[in-house]
């Protein structure tokens, strides 16, 4: 995933739950993160 289509996911987030929001702003960030072989720990 590049960080224009990240993006452009994020602004579809603006209208939804809180934590459907929130699940949905990790599992981006993991994807962009994965080609560098970085797993982040979120809590």
């Amino acid at each position: 995933m590049d960080i224009s289509k990240a993006l452009e996911e994020l602004e579809k987030l603006k209208d939804k739950p809180k934590y459907e929001a929130m699940m949905n702003t990790t599992a981006i960030i993991t994807k962009l993160l994965e080609p560098h072989k970085i797993q982040p720990i979120i809590v």
